[in-house]
């Protein structure tokens, strides 16, 4: 789930907090898809990143790094490479972050993953 983070949608970046049903966000493959639910949740911890500190996750979120998806939490003080949407490669670190937050959890049927700050992560229900 995201905690912090600006969404890209087919409109240009949305707040997290202000996405709604009905915004399409932008998965992987540049496609767009409508956003059918937010749902609002607690978490007592978080990840953000060395070199994009304006996005922070919940533990269990996967991101989709160039060497496959991993939870956030195995890329805790570990290099890795992530693909922005413009295919720049950026390496980074997964750092920690203990404190209670709002996290927010998006539904958009058939998305399977959501650029959230420039980085690509796996939509929860892409599991189910």
């Amino acid at each position: 789930m995201i905690i912090k983070g600006m969404i890209t949608t087919n409109d240009g970046p949305v707040d997290i907090a202000e996405l709604k049903a009905g915004h399409k966000i932008l998965n992987q493959m540049h496609r767009a898809f409508a956003v059918s639910k937010v749902e609002n949740m607690k978490a007592s911890e978080g990840y953000t990143f060395e070199k994009n500190p304006n996005l922070i996750v919940t533990k269990g979120t996967v991101v989709k790094t160039m060497h496959g998806d991993k939870k956030v939490e195995e890329l805790s003080g570990k290099e890795f490479y992530m693909a922005q949407p413009n295919m720049r490669m950026v390496k980074d670190k997964a750092v920690p972050l203990k404190k209670k937050y709002t996290a927010y959890k998006v539904i958009a049927e058939g998305a399977g993953s959501i650029f959230a700050a420039n980085y690509s992560l796996e939509l929860e229900d892409s599991n189910a």
